[in-house]
């Protein structure tokens, strides 16, 4: 028969944990009012977290129809922009922390409990669940990942994911439940308020002159990383990126001329401006040419398969009009990031 003190500590150990001490939060979300009902069903299951938020704020562009109240989010106009909807002074946000959520997220409703346990655990400054499965995907889609987009998988430990010195990322292969991270998927991310407002977002608002969005998650989070903040990816929360495609551009020729725009900017901008020495600029360079010599190739031999008759034109423009523009003024005004590796 168990003592009374073991059956004590049974029968209030729910309760204990409910009354751990965990810090103040707001939610934000970024929308454009269109995402229907799972953004309904995304505020209710905010409604229902064992933590609840002090609010719920929906930052919803100017000019679009405000949806009907779920329950008590306040919805807050603002200048439309993947950046321009996050890169905000959150005066009305007193909590600690914020969860930054895009409009067609779910939640379980312990999910918000599993980050801030991780958060607290390792003494992070923000965390993100990984709602894109990198590791689990087939062999074939690895390969295409690999080839097409320069993403490899890693057998390294250190890192969820990795910044490599061409902009691209790297992703752990056998990841643990939660792991160190240097960038993580913008769809969903608790992070501190005050570690947030220290980077300066809205340094990156020239991401939003394109129409296409791309990278505007990984400029964030890798900008906290090279300030020294901890950043954690959480594998095991259950949360979930439904994507219901609001965002996103119907040109297939203004996405790619997008992708291959912003990835020079990205690179120039986040590594190669922040090389000290001329030996790590030289190689920076030089991984970023293998790069661009991989994705023209394979943009010529799509277009001599007769397919995509587009792609060799548009990427040389794309890169040719990126290198022109690192070399404005409007760019060159524009804070440096921190140099060197954190």
């Amino acid at each position: 028969m168990e003592d009374d003190d073991s059956i004590s500590q049974t029968l209030f150990l729910p309760y204990r944990r409910e009354m751990r001490s965990y810090p103040s939060y707001s939610v934000a979300i970024r929308t454009l009012g269109t995402a229907g009902i799972v953004f309904n069903e995304l505020v209710e299951c905010l409604g229902r977290q064992t933590i609840r938020p002090d609010g719920i704020y929906v930052y919803i562009a100017e000019g679009y129809k405000i949806p009907e109240r779920v329950a008590a989010e306040q919805y807050i106009p603002c200048r439309k922009g993947m950046v321009a909807q996050r890169a905000l002074s959150y005066f009305e946000i007193t909590s600690e922390y914020i969860l930054f959520c895009d409009d067609d997220i779910f939640l379980p409703d312990n999910a918000v409990e599993l980050l801030f346990d991780s958060l607290i655990e390792w003494k992070a400054d923000g965390i993100a669940p990984n709602v894109y499965p990198n590791h689990s995907m087939s062999l074939k889609q690895k390969l295409k990942s690999a080839i097409f987009d320069g993403t490899f998988p890693s057998f390294r430990k250190e890192y969820a994911f990795r910044v490599r010195n061409n902009a691209c990322f790297s992703y752990a292969l056998r990841p643990q439940p939660v792991m160190l991270t240097q960038s993580f998927a913008g769809a969903c991310s608790l992070v501190s308020k005050r570690a947030f407002l220290s980077i300066h977002y809205e340094e990156e608002v020239w991401l939003d002159k394109f129409r296409y969005a791309l990278g505007d998650d990984q400029v964030l989070s890798f900008k906290l990383f090279v300030n020294h903040y901890k950043l954690l990816v959480h594998y095991q929360t259950g949360i979930e990126h439904r994507d219901s495609c609001t965002g996103h551009t119907d040109s297939r020729k203004e996405k790619y001329y997008s992708r291959a725009f912003l990835h020079y900017v990205i690179w120039y901008r986040s590594i190669l401006q922040r090389q000290s020495s001329g030996w790590q600029r030289a190689m920076t360079r030089f991984s970023f040419s293998l790069y661009n010599i991989g994705q023209i190739s394979l943009a010529i031999l799509s277009c001599l398969a007769g397919r995509n008759l587009y792609k060799p034109v548009t990427y040389a423009s794309a890169v040719f009009d990126a290198r022109k523009f690192v070399q404005t003024e409007e760019f060159r005004t524009i804070p440096l990031w921190p140099r060197g590796r954190a």
